[in-house]
């Protein structure tokens, strides 16, 4: 669409509506054929024209650039295990930065379950540690027949005591 508005001093003044795509192409047609750049404008609201005016004659044209008009292209949604996915990475990020932040690192996938035994050894060396402490007591508490061994064995649970024995 081509609009002509005449100014006081008698020059032509055309309008082209161009789209952002073939704004090269025209710029090239009007250097070509003897238009100079006159102004470029730039508005608040994104839209953009400039301004081209012929020395021969004093003619003007006025280029208004129009953007393209791009269907809003729907985004898929996302699944749930590309979230859960994404989610883990998180946690997998943050895990990290938190074991450089802190003191010890996070072991929680590397540690073992405690052993029967283990729980045996643990739990005798805290009666010996107990008896060595406070010997009186010990006596005074406890029968002088009665070893921290045997102590051990009975403070565990009975799924670990049999565990031993058998």
């Amino acid at each position: 669409m081509t609009v002509q508005n005449n100014f006081s001093n008698n020059s032509t003044f055309s309008e082209i509506n161009v789209d952002n795509a073939s704004l090269g192409n025209v710029r090239d047609c009007l250097t070509a054929t003897g238009f100079e750049l006159l102004e470029i404008r730039e508005f608040d609201d994104g839209k953009c024209d400039e301004t081209w005016v012929s020395p021969a004659d004093g003619s003007k044209v006025r280029i208004n650039i129009t953007l393209p008009v791009t269907p809003l292209e729907e985004e898929k949604d996302t699944s749930r295990t590309e979230l859960v996915s994404e989610v883990i990475d998180l946690w997998f990020e943050l895990r990290s930065i938190r074991n450089l932040l802190s003191e010890e690192p996070d072991d929680m996938f590397v540690q073992e379950e405690e052993t029967p035994m283990e729980r045996y050894f643990n739990s005798l060396e805290y009666y010996q540690n107990k008896r060595e402490g406070a010997l009186d007591t010990w006596k005074f508490m406890y029968s002088t027949n009665i070893d921290e061994s045997i102590m051990a064995l009975y403070s565990l649970d009975e799924t670990d005591r049999l565990a031993i024995i058998q």
